[in-house]
């Protein structure tokens, strides 16, 4: 039998050596246990439901930006993924981040089942295709916006500024902070984090604070 594992292993493409260790280290998150006392003061963890999950790991590969994660760092985000994104916590994809369970005197937060069923619900009238971001629609609107901004307030530094204009440039900057803004600094736009993130500086361009904003 450990002839026929070790051949199974290496058909795989996987030494003998690396198995073990990534079994080993499998069971060693299966039997860590974290408060969440301890979680609070690892800036690095987070904890969804009954799990403690590796949060500087993940945060590289979150579709919507390293800071988003971040702002969860020791904290329990359960409530914030259902509410963000709309669906059950994908516990076999995130499987690789895994470090240990929540200690079995801390209770864990469940999963809104009401909630998760009206999602479903709502899910199913959204736009397909664009699997959650943004379809090329918002991205035509997004363009007008900040680019008719930009003209606006070139326009207004070039040839003076009237009441008028103003008026117009200030609905349109709460159009851009309602809408592009907004979905880029929640990491809704793009699955590229680094189109989220530098549109989220519309934030900033029109007086606020993407930090703050967030």
């Amino acid at each position: 039998v450990r002839n026929l594992a070790g051949g199974c292993r290496l058909a795989l493409g996987m030494a003998p050596s690396a198995a073990h260790a990534g079994s080993a280290e499998t069971r060693a998150a299966e039997l860590a246990s974290y408060t969440r006392k301890a979680v609070e003061e690892r800036p690095d963890l987070t904890i969804v439901g009954d799990a403690v999950y590796d949060a500087k790991a993940f945060r590289e590969e979150h579709p919507g930006g390293a800071h988003f994660v971040s702002l969860f760092g020791g904290r329990d985000s359960t409530e914030a993924f259902m509410e963000y994104h709309r669906r059950a916590w994908p516990k076999a994809r995130m499987s690789k981040f895994f470090v240990g369970s929540l200690d079995s005197a801390d209770k864990p937060v469940q999963a809104d089942e009401a909630y998760l069923k009206l999602a479903a619900k709502v899910n199913a009238l959204l736009p397909k295709g664009s699997g959650g971001f943004a379809p090329w629609t918002y991205w035509l609107k997004a363009a007008a916006l900040l680019g008719g901004a930009v003209a606006l307030e070139g326009y207004m530094l070039l040839r003076g500024k009237t009441v008028l204009l103003s008026l117009l440039l200030g609905v349109m900057f709460a159009l851009i902070g309602l809408n592009v803004q907004h979905d880029a600094n929640h990491g809704a736009l793009s699955r590229n984090s680094s189109v989220n993130y530098l549109l989220g500086y519309a934030q900033d361009w029109i007086g606020g604070d993407m930090v703050l904003w967030l």
